[in-house]
């Protein structure tokens, strides 16, 4: 109907079909069609990038997941003493989420040429109360915040940037040629401009999501790095079982059957029944990966280890919601399987 200015998508089936498409309009002005190729703000996908650098550090022994945030940062945080790098993963700190703060935000966009950093953001989200004593039992509240502060320890940890961190582990190994960590990094390429229904958001800068929401990258990088987590050749299987580990995510995001790992999002995607009628078995619809929304784009990065479908979607829409098209995506790949 025109609402989602455009989309790319890229669909892995393991041994059948390896697709990209792409509809619609990266910029609507210009009319500039969005192509397989174009890179789009992948939004809060950068949490997996920024988990798996983080638990890379672990596996080295380089950082223990029970440490406390106060060892870097003593009189950052209140219950810096008692929230550890684990919690972050989680986001089971309890800590405000800047990124929801609407005024806050609209100082970023009413100045997208500044560079924000990383410390601004977890400081303003510091004199917030939280929202409940970290690691609470049954307590999770998902929030930005954390994944910042995972950003901050590993520049700490290797003495680098977070940027050359995930190059030189994550984008360079896996060959992402058209992926990006800006804005310490120039994208190249084409870019598509993102909306929130009939505004343009593309002016913010992209220091203000620091690790949290800040890469840019396609459709098919995003598959690709999907598929090499969660087939085991970027973290151990100690490691992955570890980040497995999921909290309740109490249906936040419109995903009622959300759970929350370290790094990585549980969800039962809403497809529809098979074709004698019957309610496809949860285990046919069960993903792992992560949805993300930032100036206006959406995103979607989800494998089903049932089948090892896996998936990446890049919108240039911000007011609408990833699994409904990620759904229908999965109900006509399980559909056309006879399943």
């Amino acid at each position: 109907d025109g609402f989602i200015p455009g989309a790319v998508l890229t669909v892995h089936i393991p041994g059948q079909i390896q697709w990209t498409g792409a509809s619609g309009y990266a910029d609507r002005e210009r009319t500039q069609p969005m192509e397989p190729t174009t890179e789009v703000r992948i939004a809060s996908i950068s949490k997996v990038f920024t988990a798996v650098v983080v638990l890379q550090l672990v596996e080295e022994g380089r950082l223990d997941l029970d440490t406390p945030v106060s060892a870097w940062f003593p009189a950052l945080l209140p219950h810096g003493d008692v929230i550890t790098v684990r919690h972050l993963l989680n986001h089971t700190t309890g800590l405000y989420d800047y990124l929801e703060d609407r005024s806050f935000q609209a100082e970023a966009f009413r100045a997208p040429d500044r560079l924000w950093a990383p410390i601004e953001l977890v400081t303003y989200a510091a004199q917030r109360p939280s929202l409940f004593y970290p690691g609470a039992p049954n307590a999770w509240d998902y929030s930005s915040t954390n994944y910042v502060l995972l950003g901050m320890i590993v520049e700490q940890v290797t003495g680098n940037t977070l940027a050359h961190e995930m190059r030189v582990r994550i984008f360079q190994p896996l060959e992402l040629e058209n992926t990006y960590f800006p804005p310490d990094e120039i994208v190249e390429g084409a870019q598509a401009r993102g909306y929130r229904q009939d505004h343009d958001q593309t002016n913010i800068s992209l220091s203000f999501a620091f690790a949290t929401a800040n890469l840019v990258s396609t459709a098919e990088d995003v598959q690709r790095f999907g598929d090499a987590l969660f087939g085991g050749r970027l973290l151990r299987p100690e490691t992955l079982d570890m980040m497995f580990t999921f909290e309740n995510g109490h249906g936040q995001y419109n995903m009622p059957a959300l759970e929350y790992g370290l790094g990585v999002m549980r969800n039962r995607l809403d497809v529809g029944p098979d074709a004698q009628g019957k309610a496809r078995p949860a285990e046919a619809r069960t993903v792992l990966g992560h949805i993300g929304g930032f100036g206006g784009f959406r995103s979607a990065l989800w494998h089903a280890p049932e089948s090892g479908i896996t998936i990446a979607l890049g919108m240039n829409q911000g007011a609408t919601d990833p699994n409904i098209l990620a759904a229908r995506v999965f109900d006509a790949i399980l559909t056309s399987q006879g399943r």
